[in-house]
């Protein structure tokens, strides 16, 4: 009994019956509706039948006088299947028929009238026997009254094989649509039930564990992969949070320790105020590294979660790339490189300001690092352009690049390879790009420059792509 009235709870059950009673609703209708014309129809045929028998009967008058007529009306009422007939005199004498139990005179000129009538084959007049009939009763000449009649019977029978029809139809409707409608709420309830025990399970710890899905499409195959998209989602940023925590744990320790161990010695030391102040300089370094790092894992933090989207604007990239190049260009002379840029005039996104410029700064510091050939000078490069809906922006060098089985490692937190640890950095720097071109909705690429290394933004053009 439970089990039933869980069923009956459901909203696929509730909507199964609404649909049911709908659908009975309009069948009742449609039936009544059918009968009803049917009905009509058959008392225009009869009606017709009757007009026809009537002038026939007055054509025999007018051709034999009253003495044809009554005899055309004997014959004819013995036939099989014979019209209701019945000849009545000025004073309502009886002249001949086959029935009894009404008046012609009493009905005269009245057309598709319906009465009650004796049978020729009961003439007891008990009510039980009596029946209906449609006449038409005319007026003879001579002061005579004639009777044309149907039997209803075959039109009664009719509509109570339509209302017999739509009993049984109605039986069978709600029969069949209540098993229907607890067989689709239990189909439906077991999916739901299905999903409901995979979600204590994953509440209760099991990450692991998707929703079921059938394959078919509907609804709850849609909520399904919905619900699992957000699962593999949420996993992955609990991943990311917990190698975060480990490379956190792991790669700061280090700084740590060295600031904690120049703390030490300087209070310890017994050298002068010079090395203490060298030391307390040294500690000072240290800090503002951390400080950096910190800010960068907060700022890849806010840029994954989304936030800062209201602070967008029109960006001219052309001239924020202009900027940056004019900058940076002391820097990469120093490094030996040679600085070249080719970039489309008006190139226009939606985005950050501060954090595009973040963005291309990260990129080019990275490029003047390691960008550079071992015994000979190197380029570095950066071009924009616009291809249909989308700007392109390349920043390229000729240093020793990144092995291809590696690009999508290095855009982790703290990943460095092996020839950049002995440059300082804390392996944010392409974490941080990659968060930030998420944010503009932007595609982040590394390629490979042969040599060295290109990384390629694709922004989605603001407008028509292009700023006056």
């Amino acid at each position: 009994m439970t089990k039933l009235k869980a069923l009956a709870s459901t909203t696929a059950f509730r909507l199964a019956m609404i649909y049911l009673i709908a659908s009975a609703s309009f069948a009742v209708v449609l039936l009544l509706y059918v009968g009803w014309n049917a009905q009509r129809l058959l008392d225009r045929q009869i009606l017709r039948t009757l007009d026809v028998q009537a002038a026939s009967l007055l054509d025999q008058y007018r051709i034999g006088g009253l003495r044809r007529l009554t005899s055309v009306v004997d014959r004819r009422i013995r036939e099989p299947g014979a019209f209701l007939l019945l000849l009545e005199g000025q004073s309502g004498q009886f002249l001949t028929g086959n029935i009894s139990g009404i008046s012609a005179k009493a009905l005269n000129g009245q057309r598709g009238v319906i009465v009650d009538y004796v049978p020729p084959d009961d003439e007891t007049g008990l009510q039980a026997s009596r029946r209906q009939a449609m006449v038409r009763v005319l007026d003879v000449p001579g002061n005579y009254f004639l009777l044309v009649g149907r039997d209803l019977e075959e039109r009664d029978r009719l509509t109570a094989v339509l209302l017999q029809a739509l009993r049984y139809f109605l039986i069978a409707l709600v029969l069949f649509g209540v098993l229907g409608a607890f067989l689709i709420a239990r189909r439906a309830l077991a999916r739901v039930d299905a999903i409901s025990e995979t979600s204590r399970n994953i509440m209760e710890g099991d990450l692991s564990r998707r929703l079921p899905v059938k394959g078919s499409g509907d609804e709850l195959d849609r909520l399904a992969d919905n619900l699992n998209a957000m699962l593999d989602k949420i996993v992955a940023l609990m991943k990311g949070m917990r190698e975060v925590s480990d490379n956190i744990a792991h790669d700061l320790r280090t700084p740590l320790t060295r600031v904690r161990n120049l703390a030490e010695h300087a209070l310890q030391s017994t050298a002068d105020d010079k090395e203490r102040r060298q030391a307390l300089q040294s500690i000072l370094v240290e800090g503002d590294e951390l400080i950096r790092t910190f800010n960068a894992l907060l700022l890849i933090a806010r840029s994954e979660a989304g936030t800062g989207t209201d602070a967008f604007t029109e960006v001219d990239l052309s001239k924020q790339l202009l900027e940056l190049a004019e900058i940076y260009e002391p820097a990469v002379e120093d490094a030996g490189l040679a600085l070249r840029t080719s970039i489309e005039p008006g190139l226009g996104v939606r985005g950050h300001r501060q954090l595009l410029a973040q963005v291309f700064a990260n990129v080019i510091d990275n490029a003047i690092k390691y960008g550079k050939p071992e015994d000979r000078s190197g380029a570095l490069v950066i071009n924009a352009r616009r291809e249909a809906d989308r700007i392109l922006v390349e920043i390229a060098d000729n240093g020793a690049g990144i092995p291809a089985g590696m690009r999508d490692k290095v855009l982790e937190r703290f990943t460095r390879l092996d020839h950049s640890r002995s440059q300082p950095g804390s392996g944010l720097g392409l974490s941080l790009v990659s968060a930030i071109a998420g944010l503009h909705d932007a595609t982040l690429e590394l390629k490979d420059n042969a040599p060295g290394l290109m990384v390629q933004l694709t922004f989605p053009a603001s407008s028509d792509g292009a700023l006056s």
